[in-house]
């Protein structure tokens, strides 16, 4: 038999349980491994848009919050080529709410749906410019996750592989923090902000 005495400790049969010594410990390294996984995605986000502002126009919208945590995903309005508009921002609520609906309905709770919702918003908008890379003709390492606990599969791009060169870990890493570190540096007071395409400072970066 459990109980549980005024102070919160547990008991059974009358001998006192301890709380485990690791809590603190597992906390440190689950915000950890939430800061390496999310630098990570901001590196590949970062590449992606160096690679495809060769092609596109980038309209970028400023973050709603600032982390405190990790190095920041970038908010993408819409994308620019020509006469061809994807609105990019739109299409990724659009995306994530019928996540967001479809896990109420299976009786996620709410605050967990909503947990979900933003990690959604990041897995979602790197698989959508991970497809406009294929169709512009490049392809990829990756590694995808299994989705377990009802959580969407999400895929990590290893290599980003050209007809003419390979980019690797290590050179998504620190490509991707460059351009990620200028695309913030470009957003403006008024909320949006404009990457004419083949932004030069971008460009130099996949040079390197």
């Amino acid at each position: 038999m459990i109980c549980c005495s005024r102070n919160g400790t547990s008991h059974k049969d009358g001998k006192r349980l301890e709380k485990p010594e690791w809590t603190k410990e597992v906390g440190y390294k689950r915000k950890y491994q939430f800061r390496e996984k999310r630098n990570y995605q901001v590196s590949q986000q970062g590449i992606f848009l160096a690679i495809i502002n060769q092609y596109f126009e980038i309209d970028l919208l400023n973050p709603i919050k600032r982390s405190n945590v990790a190095t920041q995903i970038l908010r993408i309005d819409t994308l620019k080529r020509g006469e061809d508009i994807i609105h990019f921002n739109s299409f990724l609520e659009e995306r994530c709410q019928t996540l967001f609906k479809n896990d109420i309905a299976n009786g996620v709770s709410t605050k967990t749906a909503m947990r979900r919702l933003e990690t959604n918003k990041v897995a979602e908008g790197l698989h959508l410019l991970i497809d406009i890379l294929l169709e512009l003709g490049y392809f990829f390492t990756s590694k995808v996750s299994k989705g377990v606990n009802g959580f969407q599969r999400i895929e990590t791009v290893k290599i980003i592989h050209t007809k003419n060169r390979t980019f690797n870990r290590k050179m998504i890493e620190e490509i991707g923090q460059e351009a990620n570190a200028f695309l913030f540096k470009e957003l403006s007071t008024e909320g949006r902000s404009q990457i004419c395409v083949k932004n030069q400072e971008l460009q130099g970066l996949l040079c390197e």
